[in-house]
């Protein structure tokens, strides 16, 4: 099989700009892994909000977004 082309922004619609703080980052200056899959789940409820899905205020039930693929 022949190597696969990488994604380009053009394919999605939606992004947010999420800051790290100096934890989030290994000697490296890498996301580490676990605060990388949080960004998913920060990611998913801000567009919620932003949607007029989900709203804290009044909503009885807080569930979770989903993430549908977080892999290669």
């Amino acid at each position: 099989m022949g190597k696969k082309e990488p994604e380009t922004r053009e394919r999605y619609r939606h992004f947010i700009t999420i800051t790290t703080r100096w934890m989030d980052n290994d000697v490296y200056r890498h996301v580490n892994n676990v605060h990388y899959y949080s960004f998913f789940d920060t990611a998913v409820n801000e567009y919620m909000m932003r949607e007029d899905v989900l709203d804290l205020g009044v909503c009885p039930v807080v569930g979770e977004g989903a993430c549908v693929e977080s892999g290669e």
